[in-house]
């Protein structure tokens, strides 16, 4: 019960949950220590903490019970305080930094796809802007007969024209498709910026699976007291 579990897993958190639980069975909280000085309980827990087993064992009657119940209520808040010591470091390797390695790898991966798309629509936009406003209305000149020194006639380019222009680029259905991917990896405006880390910390429950269910019980009569953190 004196040494701290230090494997940062799901499995040494659930070790972690279980050391402080036995601790806290022994209900040595509820034991009134009020007449005790507070830095002779220290001391006594200090020695208890340090001092092996045998050694304690050897103590004299009540010098031996007193050892025990202070080192026992030390143990109270050690044993929480490292059990969320273990959390934190579980949480920061195992499932954040886990998490958004995990996230921007998937970036990495979909590069490319983007980049392609990104192209495409940059080629199509550019045949959209390089095409002319108006164009020479090559019929009504006709009519005219194309007289030398008459003002050209023009007309305005249409839709269909600009279309047919980006589609000689790039085709509708590529086009379309590109603009699908762009909007597949650009979030909504009211989306959550660690949406994406969010949902990748998700795949990661299994590290947690093994105690998120456990929960430190205390005796009966036995009033907690507040870890150190």
């Amino acid at each position: 019960m004196r040494t701290a579990v230090v494997n940062v897993s799901g499995t040494g958190m659930k070790e972690a949950l279980g050391r402080s639980s036995t601790v806290w069975a022994f209900g040595a909280g509820a034991v009134d220590a009020g007449g005790v000085a507070p830095v002779k309980l220290a001391e006594l827990a200090a020695y208890g903490m340090h001092a092996k087993a045998p050694k304690i064992e050897r103590l004299k009657g009540t010098r031996r019970v007193a050892t025990l119940l202070a080192t026992m209520r030390h143990l109270e808040g050690v044993s929480v305080d490292d059990a969320l010591l273990l959390f934190d470091l579980l949480m920061a390797t195992k499932l954040l930094a886990r998490a958004g390695r995990d996230e921007e790898k998937a970036k990495l991966k979909s590069l490319p796809r983007l980049r392609k798309a990104a192209l495409q629509a940059e080629s199509a936009l550019r045949a959209a802007l390089d095409t002319p406003m108006t164009q020479p209305d090559r019929s009504a000149q006709a009519q005219d007969g194309s007289q030398s020194g008459v003002e050209p006639v023009v007309r305005v380019t249409t839709a269909p024209e600009v279309i047919a222009r980006i589609a000689q680029v790039v085709p509708i259905e590529q086009l379309e498709a590109a603009l699908a991917v762009i909007k597949e990896f650009l979030p909504a405006e009211q989306d959550d910026a660690d949406l994406e880390w969010r949902a990748e910390l998700t795949n990661r429950f299994a590290s947690v699976r093994g105690f998120v269910n456990c929960s430190p019980t205390r005796s009966r009569g036995a009033a907690p007291r507040p870890a150190r953190r």
